[in-house]
């Protein structure tokens, strides 16, 4: 959330073979950025345990009625299958 081409983040854990699960994160961008710069900026900014390995780019995060981010969905979105 601080770099400044974010809106909005979500974080939440995707499959990995060995370790059972990684870090990702889904992103709304206000203003076109790539993962790889993201990715950097996590780098810099996060312990090394804390860097997601991934980053989606989405146009919008999915929340319930009273505006809660749905985790799940998000993490079912990209892993797959439902949580």
């Amino acid at each position: 959330m601080t770099h400044p081409c974010v809106a909005e983040a979500v974080a939440f854990g995707m499959p990995h073979p060995t370790w059972g699960e990684e870090v990702a994160v889904a992103v709304v961008l206000k203003e076109p950025q790539t993962e790889a710069a993201l990715l950097e900026h996590c780098k810099l900014k996060l312990a090394d345990f804390k860097c997601p390995k991934k980053i989606m780019i989405v146009e919008q995060i999915p929340r319930t009625a009273t505006g809660k981010i749905q985790r799940r969905v998000v993490a079912a979105a990209f892993s797959g299958g439902e949580k």
